[in-house]
């Protein structure tokens, strides 16, 4: 039932192998292996520039280098699967309003060879997690569109964000076990082994994850460690994080650096996804107080009560907030970058002194006319271009406005998206179904567009023929829906699957569930907690309650408006989504829960493509069959 954009033939052979023999292997190794390395020494010649440059370029760049050359650092995160560019209208002035083109795989190419260049090839290239999840392409082929695409970028390491996990656990054995991945995975702060669960994904070939790692660019050992916020169980599906815990960030902060030195590191660096918020006007140095301490800033705290971080670290790249920042916090440089795949972050540091000197620079907002003769794209740029950072150290910011930016290095990014951009394009422009007329949605209440939703996904459900456990899809009783997983309504006419996807963006799978009546109505109310949404059930069921203004939990009863093959039946058998099994945890049901891993989407474009299922579930613009009505008690 999953649709998906496929990879290559040859690719999905080789991964198909991979993941064999790793589950073949890996999963007995995992019930007794200890935890992941910590400080690996990478010995590869793998190399941001190498990956980018052509042969003779790269290596007459590097034979360019002296002791004196200082070392780049450039970043991204949060890129949420933003691998095409976008169109917008900029306004620089009253008088001049331009349409730029922003962003993008190819662009971000062009600039990481532009600084290539202009670093003589000893640049590094990082990402902090939240990668795959957010956009169609990346969501189609599982992340594996970006995943390769960092490949091609020559991209050093990266770390889990907190929606990393949003694909299952086993999704992110694939990603580790992928013959093209180039890059590292680092995580200080899983620890699997809670309850005696070791992580089960840690012995995976290709290796390149660990706790730590070590490698050199270009004659620097750089020592490389990753965090992943603390906060992440309660902000991912509690299935996809099962059997892991997360340390807190001081304790990655105070335990992580050492081995890393120990192991040859010049300058250590962590991965953080975890991040704040910070005044861009104000210089670097003033980062106590252009980064305020709030109870979310999670990474402000752990450095400002770290007394040794600022000995420990010499950069921390941050993430998750999708906020801009380049300053010092705690004594310790901080950069990030906006997110969304629109900027990196840039940072210099010098060896040739006694001690390392890091240079924060403003991140680059990535444009395609950024570097004709005008300072930026973005309206955030063009308001720091006459404030710069002040310096941390001697080194001097580069001149980027002087480096020429050349199209053709993204190309090969191109190539690599091409083959998933077809087929993307050929399965938006699908069609799934036709309305004849339009069915609206609100988000607030009941509306035809849910009523035929939810009323399809039922009956996807039940068509697939599946069992989960001890639940046939033939036999459920009904499914339920938060309305705020429906984005808008369905157009009259012909409904693509691009618009399909609009109206259904999240990728939330369907969960059985068997609930008695009582265990019904406490998963109601939990739902009804939010004041801006509502509760969608299938066809066949009223919700009642008392008013629809009273303050939350309200009120509510439910009982069928159709006779069950078997009246007296005490429990229901229920679908519901990933994003509603939040709703039962706070209601205590979640042991009860079974995921079944089929896309709610999907299953919904599945059931609208076949005329029978379509014609029972959206045969009019009448939404009655959900009919909420006050109670009489």
């Amino acid at each position: 039932m999953k649709r998906g954009l496929s990879a290559p033939p040859p690719f999905r052979l080789l991964a198909a192998v991979a993941v064999y023999f790793c589950f073949a292997g890996c999963i007995k190794q995992s019930k007794t292996s200890g935890s992941l390395p910590r400080a690996f020494v990478d010995t590869s010649t793998a190399n941001t520039c190498a990956a980018l440059l052509p042969a003779s370029e790269y290596q007459s760049l590097v034979r360019q280098l002296t002791v004196k050359s200082p070392l780049g650092i450039v970043s991204t995160n949060d890129l949420h699967g933003h691998l095409d560019p976008r169109r917008v209208s900029l306004t620089v002035s009253p008088q001049d309003e331009r349409e730029v083109v922003v962003g993008g795989a190819e662009l971000l190419a062009s600039y990481l060879a532009a600084l290539c260049r202009h670093y003589k090839g000893r640049l590094a290239y990082f990402d902090t997690g939240d990668s795959y999840q957010g956009t169609l392409l990346s969501s189609l082929t599982s992340g594996q569109a970006v995943l390769e695409t960092f490949s091609s970028l020559g991209l050093r390491a990266s770390t889990f964000g907190n929606h990393e996990f949003d694909f299952g656990q086993m999704k992110i054995r694939e990603w580790l076990a992928t013959p093209q991945r180039s890059f590292w995975y680092v995580t200080s702060s899983l620890n699997g082994q809670e309850n005696g669960h070791a992580i089960p994904w840690q012995d995976l070939h290709p290796p390149r994850f660990a706790k730590s790692v070590v490698f050199d660019v270009e004659g620097i050992k750089l020592g490389i460690a990753g965090y992943t916020t603390e906060s992440t169980p309660v902000k991912s599906i509690p299935t996809h994080v099962a059997g892991l815990a997360f340390k807190q960030l001081n304790d990655v902060l105070d335990q992580e650096a050492q081995p890393l030195r120990q192991q040859g590191a010049q300058i250590n660096i962590l991965l953080s996804h975890a991040g704040g918020a910070c005044d861009m006007r104000l210089p670097a140095a003033q980062g106590e107080n252009a980064c305020p301490q709030s109870n979310s800033d999670e990474l402000g705290q752990a450095l400002r009560a770290s007394p040794q971080a600022k000995n420990n670290w010499n950069l921390v790249i941050a993430g998750h907030s999708h906020a801009a920042q380049r300053h010092l916090i705690g004594g310790v440089p901080v950069v990030q970058s906006t997110g969304l795949g629109l900027s990196l972050t840039h940072t210099t540091i010098d060896l040739s002194l006694p001690q390392p000197e890091v240079q924060l620079h403003n991140p680059i907002y990535l444009c395609e006319t950024h570097f004709q003769n005008w300072a930026g794209c973005h309206p955030e740029e063009l308001a720091w271009r006459n404030q710069p950072s002040a310096p941390i150290g001697p080194a001097k910011a580069p001149e980027l406005n002087g480096i020429t930016i050349r199209k053709a290095d993204g190309q090969r990014v191109a190539t690599v998206l091409s083959t998933y951009r077809s087929q993307l394009a050929e399965q938006l422009k699908s069609e799934v179904t036709s309305t004849p007329v339009e069915l609206t949605h609100d988000r607030t209440g009941k509306s035809p567009a849910a009523a035929c939703l939810v009323d399809a996904w039922l009956a996807g459900l039940r068509a697939s023929g599946d069992t989960w456990g001890d639940i046939r899809a033939d036999q459920l009783d009904m499914a339920v829906l938060n309305s705020g997983a429906l984005r808008s309504g369905i157009p009259a006419g012909s409904l693509t699957f691009g618009r399909l996807f609009e109206i259904i963006p999240y990728d939330n799978t369907a969960h059985v569930v068997r609930l008695n009546s009582a265990e019904i109505l406490a998963f109601a109310r939990a739902q009804e907690a939010s004041p801006h949404d509502y509760f969608l059930v299938s066809e066949g069921y009223v919700v009642q309650r008392r008013s629809n203004n009273s303050p939350a939990p309200r009120t509510l009863n439910i009982h069928s408006v159709q006779t069950l093959q078997q009246p007296k039946q005490t429990q229901w058998q229920v679908a519901i989504s990933t994003f509603s099994r939040t709703f039962l945890e706070k209601a205590g049901l979640q042991n009860k829960v079974i995921d079944t891993g089929m896309s709610v989407r999907d299953t919904i474009a599945d059931a609208l493509k076949n005329k029978d299922l379509a014609k029972k579930s959206c045969r009019s613009a009448d939404s009655s069959r959900m009919e909420i009505s006050p109670s009489n008690n």
